[in-house]
């Protein structure tokens, strides 16, 4: 998620000129997309964590 969404987000965002006015609606869009990728992440991160705690519980849980 990181290397897909965000660290192509941050590059474009750091050629961006702070005083332009259509920097602004970079931004917004920047802003908006960045949460939602950290939201997958969060989401994707409590999955791997049931999945880990799962297997080292119930060793035939997962096959």
């Amino acid at each position: 998620m990181t290397a897909a969404v965000n660290i192509p987000q941050n590059n474009a965002l750091a050629g961006l000129d702070p005083d332009a006015a259509s920097s602004a609606a970079v931004w917004l869009h920047y802003v908006s997309r960045w949460s939602v990728a950290n939201h997958v992440r969060s989401l994707l991160s409590l999955v791997s964590a049931a999945a880990l705690f799962a297997a080292a519980r119930w060793p035939g849980f997962v096959r």
